[in-house]
């Protein structure tokens, strides 16, 4: 891709924005560079290479919280088991679990 930025005055500035989307995890360089028609004495500015790494990663968190606590033995209680993922990739499967040695397990209800 090339953008024409036309002529610019001396210490002038022009600025180009590009999104893109970075298809698979990786690092993926984007290169930029100016020419002019006019004599460069300095060509060791004329050109910037930038890498940017794409993860694939989701970094998943879970808590727990249990309620009322403390309960009578034999009275039922709940638990709560949350599971976030803060990015920045969707994970494919995400399985929030909660081990319950030695419990009565009563009932379940997963909401998103």
């Amino acid at each position: 891709m090339s953008c024409t930025l036309g002529n610019l005055a001396f210490l002038a500035q022009a600025t180009v924005t590009i999104q893109v989307i970075l298809p698979t995890p990786g690092v993926w360089t984007n290169s930029a560079s100016t020419t002019s028609a006019v004599s460069d004495p300095n060509l060791t500015n004329n050109a910037s290479i930038e890498d940017t790494t794409a993860q694939n990663a989701a970094n998943m968190a879970a808590t727990a919280t249990d309620g009322p606590d403390p309960v009578a033995a034999g009275a039922a209680y709940s638990y709560t088991v949350t599971a976030t993922n803060n990015g920045p990739a969707r994970p494919t499967s995400a399985v929030p679990a909660c081990t319950m040695a030695g419990q009565r397990f009563l009932s379940s209800l997963a909401k998103r």
